[in-house]
């Protein structure tokens, strides 16, 4: 029969998508940690902070000595005409020389310098190298709390489905029940084929659900694979029940939010950017000084000269010294910009926070309504199931019809998904007021 084939449907689907019974169960916390272990985002996010961390050297700003080595060859032809006072005839008359020929140049040499003085610029270009590390650890904090929330958020939707399942399972329990019971009064000719026909669409209607669920259910083990850095098609089993904390206070995420939010951490290293961005600026207004060493040999030879040849080598020391005296008001242009940019960065910053407790404001209200929500719903799931009760007896008496039924089954089924859908909308809530008050990975 065509109700055989149907069931024999159902049981393949529990075999092949819904056997869930037998996967390994992977806690939230077994998530969270392969995430971390192997998120592709946080292992870049590392490597840009150990390169970052590199760069915090003296070498990279100018303040260790420098040694140079240079070396040059040059080879040419010249053809020179040299006028010349001839001075046995008393200077009047001039004797010209037609010299031409080859030249060959080469210098050999090696420099030592080193900055004595910058106005300190090049202090404050190491604080910036500093300040772009310490961002770079930050950022690494802010990815895996960004990674543990998405982890956690997609771990709840796979456990949400997952208990999804389990109720519509069960409701096809109930209805192959109420299928079997009918199946048989048929045979003692105490109810109708239109009845059997009915649960027999009541049946098939729950196994769409069951396969859209089954559809869903795959689609989040899919993502909470991805965000692990597993194989997209590894299979697993998560913990339909989550635990949720139900007793937190407002006061207590706000005032966390502002001591640990890593974005207002961020923020506050832009700041601190911009006001070295301001002293590296009005450092150009102060003179340089450089002491310098070197060593050369020259060679110099060239054909079309009176000088044929020239041999020098021997060392030299000196001071360079450089006083900007007017370039335009660029220097000028450029403090007024820096102050200006300073100025910009704390109102962001001021910003930023204003936003960060507006979105705890809503998300601990959506938290409190939630949890009121769940209260109401689990002190009338008994009545809905009282209620599923009471006409599958009446309906063996024959006293209600299949509708009847069908349409307390119905309630039940959504009252028990919204108490699922409740504590994990609990659940996510937690993980959002932990994440804004950063305090999720602690």
């Amino acid at each position: 029969m065509k109700i055989q084939k149907y069931i024999m449907l159902i049981v393949v689907l529990f075999i092949g998508g819904a056997s869930i019974h037998a996967q390994e169960i992977f806690s939230l916390e077994d998530a969270i940690q392969t995430a971390l272990e192997n998120n592709h985002k946080i292992k870049i996010r590392r490597y840009d902070a150990q390169i970052k961390a590199k760069q915090v050297n003296p070498a990279m700003v100018g303040a260790r000595p420098t040694i140079n080595a240079n070396a040059s060859y040059e080879f040419g032809w010249s053809d020179a005409s040299i006028e010349t006072l001839n001075l046995a005839s008393g200077g009047e008359a001039t004797n010209t020389i037609e010299l031409d020929g080859i030249s060959n140049d080469v210098i050999i040499g090696a420099e030592i310098s080193m900055t004595l003085l910058d106005g300190k610029a090049s202090k404050y270009r190491l604080e910036q190298l500093g300040q772009i590390s310490q961002m770079a650890q930050l950022q690494i904090q802010q990815t895996i709390e960004q990674t543990v929330a998405s982890v956690s958020n997609a771990y709840l939707q796979m456990a949400q489905q997952q208990a999804a399942i389990a109720i519509t399972q069960q409701s096809i329990a109930l209805t192959n029940e109420r299928l079997k019971r009918t199946k048989e009064d048929a045979s003692y000719g105490t109810s109708s084929s239109l009845k059997y026909l009915q649960i027999e669409v009541d049946l098939k209607t729950d196994s769409a659900t069951l396969n859209n669920q089954l559809l869903a259910y795959a689609n989040a083990r899919r993502s909470l694979n991805q965000l692990m850095g597993q194989a997209p098609n590894t299979i697993f089993q998560v913990q339909a029940e989550v635990s949720s904390n139900r007793f937190l206070l407002l006061s207590e995420l706000l005032s966390a939010l502002r001591q640990n939010s890593v974005l207002l951490k961020l923020n506050n290293r832009n700041i601190e950017l911009a006001n070295i961005d301001v002293k590296l600026s009005q450092a150009a207004y102060k003179p340089r000084l450089q002491a310098y060493a070197n060593a050369n040999f020259t060679y110099l030879q060239n054909n079309a000269n009176f000088l044929q040849s020239n041999t020098t080598i021997g060392p030299n020391v000196g001071v360079r010294f450089q006083y900007p005296i007017f370039d335009w008001g660029a220097r000028k242009i450029k403090e007024e910009s820096a102050v200006m940019i300073m100025e910009q960065r704390r109102m962001e910053q001021v910003d930023t926070e204003e936003y960060l407790i507006k979105e705890l404001y809503n998300a601990y209200a959506t938290y409190e309504n939630t949890i009121e929500q769940l209260r109401i719903e689990e002190s009338n799931i008994g009545l809905f199931e009282s209620n599923l009760d009471n006409m599958q007896n009446m309906y063996q008496m024959g006293t209600v019809t299949n509708t009847d039924v069908r349409s307390a089954q119905l309630n039940y089924n959504a009252a028990q998904n919204r108490i699922s859908n409740y504590q994990y909308l609990i659940k996510q809530a937690e993980v959002q007021l932990y994440l804004l008050s950063g305090q999720l990975v602690n």
